[in-house]
């Protein structure tokens, strides 16, 4: 006589059951998404206030001199060397091992390394500060923005160097998952810096403080959300001295050294088109490539919010030996994606003539092959951009880098000749091509092969997550 057993309940699924961690990971990375689109729409908002305010108080000449130091952020985001991701991988391993005393060794020792780099750009940058003539160095000539520059330089150091260790906060709530929370506070922070630039601007502040309302907001908040996330949500997290764990910090380093290399390589394959455009065809021609180049870039950037939350969850799956999870995810994440980046590809391809005279006028007329290109280059980066969360997840970074590598050379040659060859549309299909041949191709190799690896891994004790120890 057989006994039936009753399906357990939804609730009772939760997060205790393969099935129920399954739902969880995706609805996490859902809510992630969400948040993200949120918080970017809120920049997109603070920024459309704060332009014409800060540029009729600024004048044309100090506004400038602010958005040239502004865009040094971005310059400097490989500045942590790669730490950042390391940690991101290294919470994702304990969460999936349940083990937060190894996740407080990595904060700690994650939070040593970033606090060593920032005294040391710190310290460079107290050495470098006397011997520089900044007004000449942005090319400044009014006496008031020549008087601001350094002292606006010194704001903008302090604030991005004290924020630098406590962007940690940001990779534990992406490492656990809890992404939605990171992009909250990421958007309140753009309320923040909007909030100080007003209050500046109603004081009459000088440009310094303008640095210090707009680059010390999301010091500020960060700062914020590390009282909150270390003093209550997850006190054991908090960082100490006695769990700082030299062969975690030298983990961290390593992985983090390895995603460092890997961006400066992608950075540099993807880069140079302007540089190249400007050589081989003049000036004007990069105006003519580099806007069309952003309108599609439009598709990239937002599928790239989507994916994104899928990194840490890959990661705890990996640890947690569900990889017959992560294939399902990976497999249904490509196929969707196909779609996904398609369709707005094709649609910017019939719309981007009157998209572009409605948003800049005449100025820019792209040719139908430069548009062809552009959007096949987006759907076969929003292609790799998807095998990328998985890849990171699982810690193939050599892999990664040696790859990269080859495409960056490869990518590199083929949009000069082909540059010299079609004109403008050569950039785009030299990347396409570059990319398909040196980057998609290999990992279509790869990537089942390690997850037939990681499965092997799973099924034997003792070694789940063990492939995230060493990149």
């Amino acid at each position: 006589m057989s006994v039936h057993t009753p399906s357990p309940a939804i609730g009772e699924r939760g997060p205790h059951t393969t099935e129920g961690r399954g739902q969880l990971r995706l609805r996490r990375a859902a809510l992630a998404a969400v948040a993200a689109f949120g918080a970017k729409g809120l920049g997109i908002v603070t920024t459309l206030i704060s332009v014409p305010l800060t540029i009729s108080y600024l004048g044309a000449e100090r506004y400038g001199l602010w958005m040239t130091i502004s865009a040094i952020v971005a310059l400097l985001g490989f500045a942590d060397f790669g730490i950042g991701n390391g940690l991101l991988n290294g919470i994702a391993e304990a969460h999936g091992k349940d083990d937060p005393a190894l996740a407080r060794r990595y904060v700690s020792s994650a939070c040593l390394a970033l606090t060593l780099i920032a005294a040391a750009l710190g310290m460079a940058f107290a050495i470098a500060y006397p011997l520089i003539d900044w007004a000449a160095l942005f090319n400044v000539a009014s006496a008031r923005a020549s008087d601001e520059a350094g002292p606006a330089m010194i704001v903008f150091a302090a604030c991005f160097l004290v924020g630098m260790p406590l962007t940690i906060v940001q990779r534990v709530q992406l490492g656990y998952q809890e992404g939605f929370a990171s992009n909250l506070w990421q958007g309140l922070a753009s309320l923040v810096g909007l909030a100080g630039i007003l209050a500046v601007i109603g004081l009459r502040g000088g440009l310094p403080w303008l640095v210090l309302a707009s680059i010390g907001a999301p010091a500020i908040t960060a700062l914020v959300n590390s009282a909150v996330v270390f003093g209550w949500q997850r006190p054991t997290l908090r960082p100490s001295f006695a769990a700082i764990d030299r062969v975690v910090v030298g983990r961290i380093v390593r992985m983090g050294g390895l995603f460092f290399v890997l961006q400066v390589i992608v950075a540099l394959a993807f880069s140079a088109d302007n540089l190249i455009a400007a050589r081989l065809l003049g000036a004007e021609a990069v105006t003519q490539y580099a806007v069309p180049m952003r309108l599609f870039s439009v598709i990239p950037l937002v599928l790239g919010l989507m994916i994104t939350p899928l990194w840490p969850a890959y990661g705890e799956a990996i640890a947690r030996g569900d990889i017959a999870w992560v294939r399902r995810t990976l497999t249904r994440s490509l196929v969707l994606m196909l779609p996904a980046a398609g369709l707005p590809a094709i649609a910017l391809l019939l719309l981007a003539d009157p998209i572009l005279h409605l948003w800049i006028g005449d100025a820019v007329t792209a040719p139908l092959a430069l548009k062809a290109g552009l959007a096949c280059w987006v759907v076969v980066l929003a292609l790799g951009n998807t095998l990328a969360m998985f890849l990171n997840a699982a810690g193939l970074l050599k892999a990664q880098v040696i790859v990269a590598s080859v495409m960056c050379v490869t990518t590199l040659a083929l949009k000069i000749v082909l540059t010299q060859r079609m004109g403008l549309p050569g950039l785009a299909w030299g990347a396409v091509a570059g990319y398909l041949l040196c980057s998609v191709a290999p990992y279509v190799v790869i990537v089942p092969r390690k997850l037939a690896a990681l499965e092997q891994a799973a099924s034997r004790p003792g070694e789940r997550g063990t492939v995230l120890q060493t990149p």
